[in-house]
């Protein structure tokens, strides 16, 4: 990497609190990285522009946080290397990253916006907005359509080609309708064959007839259909929504990652069956769950045409916002979500009641898999349309006393998880959260059947809860606490890792009457989930704050008079020690 950085000095907002800026200037000439000091160069912050976290309400997404600095540049040092005509300013590709460290920590990485880069030499001033660039996943297209041939270029090129170039193989001609260059470093070319009837030969070249590319193109594979999607995703298969959230959001930052928070903070429980050596597991979490490509990919009934729709689909579906804060932090919340244990003191400048969302009379969700449950509907329908909520959603799941159905699978990689085979069917099945002890280890059970008396449930599903020892390898297990029997006799076990099939969801903090932590349809939970949380004028409420200070953190809920608040959006205004905050009201504690 090559450029230079300018550390400008720690300055004090307040008594306690910090904020510092740091510039990475990223050069094409190889020079390595080079430090600066501002005061060196007498560059200043003269500005410290509002750092904006916004949320659209209506469309679950964080808008792109940004910021604007105005600097004094009293010897046209940072002018000169963003504007100047020497072969080191030459080679600045205006990449521009900004580091803002709060009270020490890093807070914002965020990119220049093209555009938003000026310098008045005259006056030694320079102006500079960045950004987390999210506003790019609006602009890039989840897959281009159409096309007779799509061709797979695994080996080596130097350009890409345009759109209406033509290109020949076996006798053919297929003029480019859209590229895509996918994670590989491959590309992906769709084209529509507009001379001649043979297909392509099957690994071969494309070479040009005309039109702006490369002179010839070496494909490894070609196929006819859907053209191409950016991660060449394919037809009935499973993605795991970690990944899939990681790979939209690479697209802004390649840093990201899920250790970086992507799905923290989603309380949905998930009860599944596993494929193979049957059993259940009622616990599974958003971040084990894959889901099946086609609706996202390959299916025009949900418009999902760029990537910005796409993260607007998975949040609305799963109840949950989600956005950038930062390059590197990504994240994926659920609404109206008040986590004790995530929580923030806040000193209070002001604070305004009010209503922003509007009031939901009515609720309709179907999904992709068409349960005979669907439509599932809250509420009493009204001819208001902008009171009526009505959901399409990607994933769905149910199980009936007759048939089920699912396209949402999850992988599980636990520890301490145990599955012991009694041989034959429980007909006094232990309810969840029994606890049974063997070989001086205590064992909880988290699995129970949808159905008591069928095969599977002669597996019990439990994780150790005390000891360190594993089950002997045959034998009994004995009750400690909860319901069933006093015994169950066991003639092996084995851990409870392997892929499961998605059929009923849970949601423990959703108050809905006959819906407190009760498994369900997932259809049938997002429109309780919905209504619940929009069809009350109390849950329509967002208040306004004002904060002392900038330390505050965009993730983490509060308290104030006793009344829970979820925050989400924020303006920090750092020459004024001040935050503006909206949070969702979220009832007494």
């Amino acid at each position: 990497m090559n450029g230079t950085t300018i550390t400008f000095p720690v300055q004090q907002v307040n008594n306690e609190e910090t904020i510092q800026l740091i510039l990475n200037i990223f050069h094409e000439e190889v020079i390595g990285m080079r430090a600066w000091n501002s005061d060196d160069y007498r560059i200043k912050v003269a500005n410290w522009g509002d750092i904006n976290m916004d949320y659209e309400i209506e469309e679950n997404l964080l808008l792109p946080s940004n910021v604007m600095f105005e600097f004094d540049d009293l010897n046209h040092s940072l002018g000169d290397l963003l504007f100047g005509q020497s072969a080191l300013a030459l080679s600045v590709d205006k990449e521009i990253e900004a580091i803002i460290k709060i009270n020490g920590i890093e807070r914002i990485k965020a990119t220049a916006i093209p555009g938003k880069i000026r310098c008045n030499p005259g006056k030694g001033k320079v102006k500079l907005t960045v950004g987390t660039r999210t506003d790019i996943l609006n602009k890039k297209p989840v897959y281009f359509r159409g096309g007779t041939h799509t061709f797979r270029i695994t080996a080596a090129f130097t350009n890409f080609p345009q759109e209406g170039s033509i290109y020949s193989n076996n006798g053919s001609q297929f003029t480019v309708v859209g590229v895509i260059q996918v994670e590989d470093g491959g590309l992906r070319i769709a084209t529509n064959r507009t001379s001649g009837l043979n297909n392509p030969l099957s690994a071969d070249w494309l070479t040009k007839v005309s039109g702006n590319g490369d002179v010839s193109y070496q494909y490894a594979s070609w196929w006819t259909g859907y053209g191409i999607n950016h991660w060449n995703y394919s037809r009935n298969t499973y993605r795991s929504i970690v990944s899939i959230l990681e790979n939209i959001y690479s697209i802004v930052d390649s840093s990201i990652s899920y250790s970086g928070g992507i799905l923290d903070l989603h309380s949905c429980q998930m009860q599944g069956n596993r494929d193979s050596a049957e059993c259940y597991l009622n616990n599974i979490r958003l971040p084990e769950t894959y889901i099946l490509t086609d609706p996202l990919f390959f299916d025009d009934a949900y418009q999902i045409k760029s990537f910005g729709d796409m993260l607007k689909k998975l949040a609305i579906d799963w109840g949950a916002f989600t956005g950038m804060l930062s390059n590197g932090k990504a994240f994926f919340k659920q609404l109206f979500n008040f986590n004790a244990a995530n929580t923030q003191a806040v000193k209070i400048n002001k604070w305004e009641q009010g209503y922003e969302l509007s009031l939901i009379d009515y609720v309709r969700v179907t999904t992709g898999i068409n349960s005979p449950n669907e439509p599932y509907t809250k509420g009493i329908y009204t001819p208001k349309e902008d009171r009526i909520l009505e959901r399409k959603s990607l994933p769905g799941f149910y199980i009936t006393a007759s048939q089920s159905g699912s396209n949402v699978k999850a992988v599980i990689n636990r520890s301490n998880h145990f599955v012991f085979d009694h041989g034959s069917a429980i007909s006094n099945y232990p309810s969840e959260g029994s606890v049974y002890s063997n070989n001086s280890s205590e064992f909880e059970v988290v699995g129970t059947p949808f159905s008591i008396g069928s095969d599977v449930s002669r597996r019990i599903t439990t994780i150790r809860i005390a000891g360190t020892n594993n089950p002997d390898a045959s034998g009994t297990l004995i009750k400690v606490s909860g319901t069933g029997d006093t015994t169950y006799s066991y003639s092996s076990y084995g851990d409870a890792n392997g892929t499961y099939t998605i059929y009923r969801a849970r949601d423990p903090i959703l108050d809905y009457p006959g819906y407190q932590n009760v498994f369900k349809d997932h259809g049938d939970l997002m429109s309780a989930f919905w209504f619940f949380n929009r069809g009350n004028i109390q849950k329509c409420r967002i208040d306004s704050f004002t904060f002392w200070g900038i330390g505050y953190d965009f993730m983490k809920d509060f308290i104030h008079s006793g009344l829970k608040f979820q925050i989400i959006s924020m303006t920090i205004r750092p020459s004024q020690s001040l935050t503006d905050v909206k949070a969702l009201f979220l009832g007494a504690v």
